[in-house]
């Protein structure tokens, strides 16, 4: 009989929780809700904080990026110069190699024609000189040479 009667307070005692809004378990439902609300509050401000490490994670990527962008455009300016400055130099190193082509090409052309214009100024000078009467015997050798002197 003292088994029915403890149960019989037992149930009483549940009964009372449940009307005084007491679970089971002994704790309040306005403590346990309390406690759920600190919980919600606390993962509020982990989520937050997440959120915070996330941003500052995502500004120093970007700012890596810039400055990796920035290094590479530097570099291609470099490279760029650099070639500029190759190709200029190569354009020069010709330039100067066609001159000097066409210098000793003018000088080949201006000895050819002295050459026979000297020829033909022999001539000249010998039919000028028979025609003024001047015998070939009293002419110097190199009709050409009493010209210049």
């Amino acid at each position: 009989m003292l088994l029915f009667a403890e149960y019989i307070v037992w149930g009483a005692a549940q009964a009372k929780w449940r009307f005084e809004g007491i679970p089971q378990s002994g704790v309040p439902i306005v403590e346990t809700q309390m406690e759920l609300i600190k919980k919600i509050k606390q993962t509020e401000e982990q989520a937050q904080q997440i959120i915070e490490q996330a941003k500052a994670e995502a500004a120093r990527q970007a700012e890596e990026a810039r400055q990796r962008r920035r290094q590479l455009l530097e570099q291609a300016q470099l490279q760029r110069k650099k070639a500029t400055a190759e190709a200029v130099a190569q354009a020069e190193a010709q330039a100067k190699q066609d001159v000097e082509n066409l210098k000793a090409r003018a000088q080949g052309q201006r000895q050819e024609l002295h050459n026979k214009i000297e020829a033909k100024m022999a001539g000249a000078v010998a039919k000028v000189m028979s025609y003024l009467g001047v015998h070939f015997a009293q002419a110097p050798q190199n009709p050409v040479s009493c010209l210049r002197g």
